[in-house]
Formats: structure tokens, C-alpha cells, sequence
């Protein structure tokens, strides 16, 4: 009897541990690039998992030219051309983009993408997952996956479309997206929170859901170093600068420049591409903020574990409130594989504080006044051994939850069971 449960159980664990082999079509803009930062870096962490072989990407022409997938999927792709009309960046695009705009929509909402269609049908995929980051995502999930016999998976990884007002001859944006997600109720999301949000603006109930965030290799991760407590930090951001963290890293470069000159030694240092750096870098040099360049991904981990504490920042404005939150960052994982104190400014309603709460793993400044953040900026980096305790919260939380590995299974059983 006792040998029988035995085996049952070894039964059991084998199947819990079977990897799944899946054929998957990942239809996206954002190529599967590692160094790209943000949605392509998730993707490529989730999905480097498949043998090149077994996954076939779908993007535009001019996102895989400026942005060329990893080594390991640059021959699983194939590519459209969706500019039919082209003004580049010049004075007649701040003018007549919007035309130009709602020309190149209207023309491919009317275009059969036949040949396309041919290929993700030859390739006899067992799920197609789609991950809109744009209008034109959207667009082509509706052209790409109607009337397929596959499993169509939608996956968003943030609420980019909430002020957005896409419309074109014979459909419209939110019109697309409430079609994508009742067509198909499957639902891969960055978070709960954006499932609930999407669920509730567009009036549909999944069937399932899986939260699934930017997923970390943990056996290369660096040793850990605890910093030694002196009266000087090193503060590090590691990522890109768009809108929705400007206002929130605007007001802790202003707080660290303030607590220099009365007396606590600070630098605060910025990774980020170089495009980014030039884009922004009038905003944050008035604040001695550095610039540490563009760290490829196999080595920022290492790099980060250098620093004292790391930001994480979300924004305060009313434009960008549901970004905020429904959108748990990439980059919270990977500061955990960094194993330094994650100190987050943003509003009390972020998904980042949510999830930061939750596990207990980083401290939060939830106010946009300055002489606040002043003041709970220098209790933090005042107490960061007492604070020790969030880091290795955080650092468990990895291993047990968003370890490459753990993550992977999960999707893979999700996309094979449902």
C-alpha cells in the first residue's frame, strides 16, 4: 500500500515538472530582444523557453529593423509592412501625423494579409498569443487571428489605450480591443489589476486569467553585497524615462540634490539607452543626476548590486492613472536578482505599491510634495540595515514565485490546459 502511494505520488510530481513542448505564434510589435528594455525584454524572458523551431513571430518591418531580435529567435520571425505611407520625422509628421495616421490604418484595415495568414496556419501553432502595444497590434490581431483555429491568447501588459482615440474607416481602437477580449477569454495580464480594469471598462468577464510579470533567471545571479552604513549613497534607476515615470524621478533626483547640500553624500545614477539619456538629460543634469549608460541586460544585475538602494517610480498624474494603476513594472524582478532595497515613489494607488506591500518588499513614498519626500527619502537611506529584512522578502519572493523556470511552467500549462 505504502509503495503504491509512493509511486503516486512520484507520478504526480513528474507530471507537476513535464516542460510542455507548445508551438506557440507570438503576434507583437515589439521584437523578442533582450536589450531592448520593457515589453520586448518580458517577452524574450518569458519565451526563451521555446526552441527557435517551435515559435513563430509576427511584427512590423520597422520595429524588428530598429530593434533586431536575440540571437536566439532571429529566424523565427516574419515581418509586414503596415507604413504604406511614410512622411519619416520631419516638420509635415507635427502637423499631418494624425492624418497620415488614420490613412495607414484605414488602407490595412481593408488589406487581406493573405500570405501572412498562410504562414501562421502552415506553421499549425498550438496557441496564439497577441500582445498588442499599440493601435496598430490591435489592427492586425483582428486581421491575423479572425477565423483561426487556434486558441487565441490576449496578453496587455499596461493600459496604453486609456486616453487613446484610434479610429479608422470600418473599426476603431476600443471597439478592436472589446471585440479581442470577448472573442477570446483566455487572458494573460501584467497583473490583476489591469484584468479587473480592462474587465470592468470593456463590461467582459474572462473565463481565466494568468498574472504573468517579466520573468528572472536566478542561477547567474550575482553574490550578494549588504552595504556597509557610512553617511554616503549610491542611488541607481535602471530603465527607460518615458511619461510615466518622468514626474515621480523628477522628485526624487530634486530630493537627493537637496539632501546633498545639507550634508548626506548622494549620487544617483542613471542606466538607460543613450536615446533616452539625450531626450531627458536637461530635466535631471540641474540635479547632478549621472549617466552610467546603456547596460546590456547579461550584466545590469551585477552592476545594480553595486548601489545602495534602487528606484522604482510611478506617476502622480491624472492622465496617466490607470498606467499607474493596473501596471506592476518590469523591472521590480529584476531589481530583487540585484538583492538592494527597492524605494518606489508614486501615488498610494500604484500597482507597484500594491505589490510592494503585499510582500513587504520595498519601501514606498506615496506623496509629490518635496520637503515629504525629503524627509522619507532620508529616514530610508537612514535605516537601510533595519530595512534589510524587504530585501531578502524580495529575494525569496524570486525564487519561489518569479524564478524563469517557475514562471514558464506556468504558462505553459496555462496555454496547454486552457
Amino acid at each position: 500500500m505504502l509503495h503504491g502511494f509512493c509511486l503516486k505520488n512520484q507520478l504526480i510530481c513528474l507530471k507537476e515538472n513535464l516542460v510542455i513542448s507548445l508551438k506557440v505564434v507570438l503576434i507583437c510589435e515589439a521584437p523578442l530582444c533582450v536589450n531592448s528594455g520593457g515589453i520586448g525584454q518580458t517577452l524574450y524572458n518569458i519565451f526563451s523557453f521555446c526552441k527557435p523551431e517551435n515559435i513563430l513571430c509576427v511584427a512590423p518591418d520597422y520595429e524588428v529593423a530598429q530593434y533586431p531580435p536575440s540571437e536566439l529567435f532571429s529566424n523565427s520571425y516574419i515581418t509586414y509592412k503596415f507604413r504604406i505611407i511614410n512622411i519619416g520625422a520631419n516638420r509635415l509628421a507635427k502637423y499631418f501625423g494624425g492624418l497620415f495616421g488614420w490613412l495607414n490604418l484605414s488602407i490595412n484595415q481593408f488589406r487581406r494579409f493573405k500570405k501572412l495568414k498562410e504562414k501562421i496556419k502552415a506553421f499549425n501553432a498550438d496557441a496564439i498569443v497577441s500582445c498588442p502595444n499599440g493601435v496598430v497590434g490591435v489592427l492586425m490581431h483582428q486581421k491575423l487571428c479572425a477565423n483561426i483555429n487556434v486558441k487565441v491568447y490576449p496578453y496587455f501588459m499596461d493600459d496604453w489605450m486609456y486616453l487613446a482615440k484610434n479610429k479608422w474607416l470600418g473599426g476603431s481602437l476600443h471597439g478592436n480591443i472589446q471585440l479581442m477580449l470577448s472573442e477570446h477569454k483566455n487572458w494573460l495580464m501584467i497583473s490583476n489589476e489591469l484584468s479587473d480594469l480592462l474587465s470592468e471598462r470593456y463590461k467582459i468577464q474572462p473565463n481565466n486569467v494568468l498574472p504573468i510579470r517579466n520573468p528572472v533567471n536566478i542561477n547567474n545571479a550575482p553574490a550578494e553585497r549588504v552595504p556597509v552604513a557610512t553617511n554616503k549613497f549610491q542611488l541607481a534607476y535602471a530603465g527607460a524615462i518615458w511619461d510615466m515615470h518622468l514626474d515621480a524621478l523628477l522628485l526624487i533626483a530634486e530630493a537627493c540634490e537637496i539632501l546633498s547640500n545639507q550634508g548626506i553624500h548622494l549620487s544617483f545614477t542613471f542606466f538607460t539607452p543613450e536615446h533616452f539619456w539625450n531626450w531627458r538629460k536637461s530635466d535631471f543634469e540641474k540635479f547632478n543626476v549621472h549617466y552610467g549608460g546603456n547596460i546590456s541586460y547579461n550584466k545590469i544585475h551585477e552592476v545594480l548590486t553595486e548601489y545602495d538602494a534602487l528606484i522604482l517610480v510611478s506617476s502622480f498624474s491624472k492622465e496617466l492613472f490607470t498606467h499607474s494603476k493596473a501596471s506592476v513594472q518590469t523591472k521590480i524582478t529584476d531589481y530583487f536578482k540585484s538583492r538592494q532595497l527597492i524605494i518606489s515613489c508614486g501615488p498610494e494607488y500604484s500597482a507597484n505599491h500594491h505589490f510592494l506591500k503585499k510582500y513587504d518588499c520595498g519601501v514606498c513614498i506615496e506623496t509629490n510634495k518635496i520637503n515629504e519626500v525629503v524627509t522619507q527619502l532620508k529616514q530610508t537611506l537612514l535605516s537601510l540595515s533595519q530595512l534589510r529584512y524587504k530585501v531578502n522578502n524580495g529575494w525569496q519572493l524570486l525564487q519561489t514565485e518569479f524564478n524563469q523556470t517557475i514562471v514558464q511552467q506556468k504558462l505553459q500549462k496555462f496555454l496547454a490546459s486552457a
